[in-house]
């Protein structure tokens, strides 16, 4: 709890000091005036009448002018019929401009106050130290300060605090605190009709039982109920009850009153004792004498069950008297003082600003008592009461519990504004009662954490890679290395490929041209296609098009150019065994030595990842290349660029320095991999791999002739109504952002050129051994830094912040590391290592923290 101390002195009638203190925020000081004046009237208690009351009465309001200053104040609505809607937030914002100007120093430092508090997520205690002093009229006590608003809302229902400190000249008691809490309950049923004090209902006592119920099951409150509540009673339990019984707590439960009574002697020498309510009769109805300056009181029953007024005065000498003691191991009085009670924080007029039963019991030495400054209904006080030693059971601070018992009381209604909280307690600014808990103090391990951890993280690692084993991490795998892929710098498109697309357009160009079709791309358009092209001198053509058929028999030069191009490649598909299918015949004009297969192996979420560029398919199928469209093209390519390929005795390719290395059944996040074929991950380039061109454009002559000079050619179908598209890394939804298959081809050749000619890297995977020690790693580091952090913080209240922070940061670190690893070539396994890093991390923590302790 961050404290700041306000200290209010009055300097004259209107203006007062304001003096602002935090440890943290440093300090400032203001003359300000004081809110509720106006042409030198003070006009506080209308407000206070007005907070008084539960709604609004002509007849209470009959001072001159008092209503038109209520319309202008923003307290009553401009009928005059009823307060204003928003009466509580004016009144509230009047408070905070005098206590707080805007722009001022004292409005930084709260605010420097208020930003602390939040930022490390508690609360701001806000002590108001308000002088005794009266000056003419001018109390500052008497001002319903808790009511602040700052445009954004009452302070009270943020994150803020309040308790008053009445300073005189007296040193606060000091009071030590207790591990167990005696509360005594005083519920007095006594009512007055004629001073409008009607019975009250028992429910309140139901909600003090209900709020102490599990403090009492476990020991640390123990309650008792006076009986009969009667002051006598009252007395005589304080004085036979001064051990362990003592009560540190009174609460009472009953009517409360401010107002005068007689104490005149009457003719038959008794006490005249005749109350009245208010501060207006100034002498006594019943014997007529003068009355003497209000104060407030509680109604206690007498011995028949009558109302006893028992003063303000009255009560604080009592709980004083009963502090004495000449015994100083003894407890010394009672602690804190509630009261639930109409008017029990009240103090108006006089000359002394001790008048109200709360005040009073401040000046006789009580450290802590909760009051209620106005008339409270017997549904708030009885929210209020459950919802405050409910808090309280659970050892909360007194400021702590009466905020969230305001909040209980409801806080767009006008009841939670009532409750007061008044601390004069040395060294104890926000009222803990209990003692603090000793220390706790780990017993001694057998096994040291230096030992315990990595003995810890063998174990964890060999669950977790048994668990990857399985197969049930392979999804979540799959899913981090898209995300991973997605964040990689786009590296642009290949400049050495040249991608010819078919859409839509396209097909309806080569109808309108009378051009006669059997699929996406007619004999007539290939033929000029590939004439558009030849002059141009492209490095090879890869047509990524079905054509199952021969040419049609009126074009045999058609024919001729897809036998005679040597450079062209067409494509088939092979066969599938586990279906049946022979697969789909090639272009029956061109050869074997000029076919690549168009095959694809997609995972189970349909997502394209691996690149198959060799494969060897049964000896029916209509396909009968083993090589890929991609591999075939890139090969033509790289020919010419004077790199010939090298297979090696475990079948894999050498392309220069490059080698396509097949992918085992255990590859990177991959479990019993179906791995038929030669199979590599596909190092996706860009979203956009290559330069596009549509047919109709082509034919046109629209083009640069440098797109195709010494470039590679690939012809593929984009039209929306032929079906040849893939879920990709880059596919977030996969049901629309996908990539037609003429791209991915165009993809898989850039890997291979690309890691041939230029030494970007092909995707690579640690072997099983590496991906146990990488993973062995991690949990290694999550066990040791948790285990160093919590030996650094072990005596501190937010270890457990730091233990997550360390947890936080090895997350982001290992991300990083796999991130950028990915990037220069290389998956690993982040996800079994972060599981393996965060398992690690809660075990060592538990070990350390979670066995049995032993105090001292």
């Amino acid at each position: 709890m961050e404290l700041l101390k306000v200290y209010l002195s009055p300097i004259n009638e209107a203006d007062f000091k304001v003096s602002v203190n935090g440890s943290r925020v440093g300090q400032a000081e203001i003359n300000s005036t004081l809110p509720f004046w106006q042409e030198r009237i003070n006009w506080l208690i209308t407000v206070i009448k007005s907070l008084e009351a539960i709604r609004f009465r002509s007849e209470d309001f009959q001072r001159s002018g008092e209503q038109d200053w209520m319309v202008q104040a923003g307290l009553l609505a401009q009928d005059q019929k009823t307060f204003h809607p928003h009466f509580l937030t004016n009144i509230g914002k009047a408070l905070y401009q005098s206590l707080f100007p805007p722009g001022s120093k004292v409005a930084k430092v709260l605010q420097n106050a208020i930003n602390l508090a939040q930022n490390n997520g508690i609360q701001l205690h806000i002590q108001l130290e308000i002088a005794a002093d009266i000056i003419g009229s001018t109390r500052l006590p008497d001002y319903p300060w808790e009511l602040m608003h700052d445009d954004r809302g009452f302070l009270t229902q943020q994150q803020v605090t309040f308790s008053r400190y009445i300073t005189y000249d007296a040193a606060p008691p000091k009071l030590p605190s207790m591990e167990r809490v005696n509360v005594l309950l005083i519920s007095s049923a006594a009512s007055d009709p004629e001073n409008g004090l009607e019975k009250l209902p028992t429910q309140e006592q139901q909600a003090v039982r209900r709020g102490l119920g599990i403090a009492e099951k476990e020991g640390h409150i123990r309650l008792v109920e006076l009986k009969p509540p009667t002051f006598k009673a009252l007395r005589d339990y304080l004085t036979e009850h001064r051990d362990e019984t003592a009560p540190h707590i009174i609460h009472f439960d009953g009517h409360g009153l401010f107002g005068k009574r007689c104490n005149n002697i009457l003719d038959n020498g008794q006490l005249c004792r005749t109350i009245h309510k208010g501060v207006k009769i100034n002498n006594c109805q019943r014997c007529h004498a003068s009355l003497p300056e209000p104060q407030g009181y509680l109604v206690f029953e007498d011995e028949t069950g009558k109302p006893n007024y028992v003063s303000a005065r009255e009560i604080g000498t009592l709980l004083q008297q009963n502090s004495f003691t000449d015994d100083s191991k003894e407890l010394r009085g009672v602690t804190l003082v509630v009261l639930s009670a109409c008017q029990s924080g009240l103090a108006l007029t006089g000359t002394s600003v001790f008048n109200g039963v709360a005040q009073s019991l401040i000046a006789h030495r009580t450290p802590a008592i909760v009051a209620m400054q106005y008339s409270v209904s017997v549904a708030g006080a009885t929210a209020f009461s459950e919802q405050f030693y409910r808090s309280l059971g659970q050892k909360n601070p007194l400021a702590m519990a009466v905020s969230q018992s305001r909040e209980a009381m409801g806080v767009e209604g006008n009841q939670w504004y009532r409750p007061v909280l008044y601390l004069r307690w040395q060294d104890n600014e926000g009222g803990q009662l209990f003692a603090a808990p000793p220390p706790v103090i780990p017993t001694r391990i057998k096994l040291k954490p230096s030992v315990f951890v990595p003995s810890a993280s063998l174990v964890i690692t060999a669950l977790v890679f048994g668990v990857r084993m399985l197969g049930i991490l392979q999804s979540s795998e799959l899913n981090m290395f898209d995300q991973m892929m997605r964040l990689r710098p786009d590296e642009g498109i290949d400049p050495r490929i040249l991608v010819v697309t078919i859409d839509d357009e396209d097909l309806k160009y080569q109808d309108d041209q009378g051009m006669k079709r059997r699929g996406s791309l007619s004999d007539t358009a290939l033929a000029q296609l590939l004439e558009k092209l030849k002059p141009h001198l492209p490095s090879v053509i890869g047509l990524d098009i079905i054509r199952d058929f021969p040419v049609s028999g009126d074009q045999p030069e058609v024919a001729e150019k897809l036998k005679n191009t040597d450079n062209f490649i067409a494509i088939c598909i092979g066969n599938d065994p586990t279906t049946g299918d022979k697969g789909i015949e090639p272009p029956p004009e061109v050869p074997v030595a000029r076919l690549g297969f168009a095959d694809v192996h997609v995972d189970n979420d349909d997502i394209l990842r691996r690149h198959l560029w060799r494969a060897t398919f049964n000896s029916n199928t209509a396909c009968q290349t083993e090589d890929s469209l991609s591999l075939k093209l890139a090969l033509y390519y790289l020919a010419k660029e004077g790199i010939k390929p090298e297979t090696t005795r475990s079948g894999d390719l050498l392309l220069g320095k490059t080698r396509l290395q097949r992918l085992q059944t255990m590859a990177g996040g991959y479990q019993n991999l179906h791995n038929d074929g030669y199979q590599i991950l596909l190092n996706y380039r860009s979203r956009d791999i290559a330069q596009q061109v549509p047919l109709r454009d082509m034919l046109e002559d629209r083009f640069d002739p440098s797109w195709v000079k010494d470039r590679i050619v690939i012809i593929g179908v984009t039209a929306k109504s032929v079906k040849d598209d893939f879920s990709t890394p880059y596919s977030i939804n996969k049901q629309s952002d996908k990539m037609r298959g003429v791209f991915v081809q165009a993809q898989m050749v850039s890997q291979i050129i690309s890691a041939a000619l230029d030494g970007r890297p092909l995707l690579r995977v640690l072997p099983w051994w590496g991906d146990v020690f990488y993973i062995w790693l991690w949990s290694l580091a999550g066990g040791a830094f948790v285990a160093v952090v919590s030996q650094k913080f072990a005596g501190h209240d937010r270890k457990i912040i730091f233990v997550l922070t360390t947890i936080g940061v090895i997350f982001v670190i290992s991300y990083g590391i796999c991130l950028f690893l990915l990037i220069h070539g290389y998956w690993l396994p982040f996800l079994p290592s972060i599981i393996a890093s965060l398992a690690m991390s809660v075990i060592t923590f538990s070990y350390i923290y979670q066995l049995p302790y032993k105090r001292q």
